[in-house]
């Protein structure tokens, strides 16, 4: 049995803000020392993949919403938020096991 549910706190309870918002998405990356130009192409294949309309139809039609970043260096920045947001998270979790 694993017991009363209601005992176990919610996110907001945890982290004090109601500002945490958790999508899911989907990235593309490369082995840590791939030549830049390596990046950029196929960086600019997958933005001309997604140019597609049938391509992006398919994947809007399971209610999916693609988003693209402007450039790897975005995409990089993006990363290293989420990693603070969960970060965050995984620290406001174990504080809330320990009460």
């Amino acid at each position: 049995m694993i017991g009363d549910a209601t005992l176990v706190p919610t996110l907001l309870e945890l982290l004090g803000a109601s500002d945490l918002v958790l999508d899911a998405w989907f990235g593309l990356w490369a082995p840590a020392g791939t030549p830049v130009a390596i990046v950029q192409t196929v960086f600019k294949a997958l933005h001309r993949a997604f140019e597609d309309p049938a391509l992006r139809k398919e994947i809007e039609d399971t209610g999916t919403v693609v988003g693209l970043s402007a450039s790897p260096q975005e995409f990089t920045g993006f990363m290293q938020a989420e990693a603070a947001k969960f970060e965050r998270l995984v620290k406001a979790a174990q504080a809330g096991m320990q009460r």
